[in-house]
């Protein structure tokens, strides 16, 4: 089994979603609150998961405390109230981290710096993820 080494950097482009709240729906059903949230987890772990080789590559994941470094590069038409609180971003992605088998789990997150911020001329809307142990 292989392991990783620091720092993982990732980029995935499109416009990230917060995590949201999970709501009962009734019958044993949860929802994210926030439309997309789950689509856009899944996206970030997809993109995780092919950056460290993909399912066919077997490695360890990093399983000692660690930083996560976020940047929430969000669209020009999306004002900074509109693209949701930047915890719900960094919830996001340590979730996706995990479900991309990156880590072993986000309780393992000693430190976070995140920012979020509007594209620049010719930017596309995006998210970069580093981690560092």
């Amino acid at each position: 089994m292989r392991q990783l080494e620091s720092p993982l950097a990732f980029v995935i482009y499109g416009r990230s979603r917060p995590k949201g709240s999970l709501r009962h729906r009734g019958g044993g059903r949860l929802t994210e609150s926030v439309a997309g949230s789950s689509a856009w987890k899944d996206r970030v772990a997809e993109s995780v998961l092919r950056a460290l080789g993909g399912p066919e590559v077997s490695w360890e994941p990093v399983s000692v405390p660690l930083n996560v470094s976020l940047e929430v590069v969000m669209a020009e038409d999306v004002t900074a109230l509109r693209a949701g609180d930047l915890d719900k971003h960094v919830r996001s992605a340590l979730d996706s981290l995990t479900q991309g088998k990156a880590i072993l789990d986000d309780r393992l997150c000693v430190g976070v710096v995140a920012v979020k911020r509007q594209c620049g001329p010719g930017e596309q809307p995006h998210v970069v993820i580093q981690v560092e142990w």
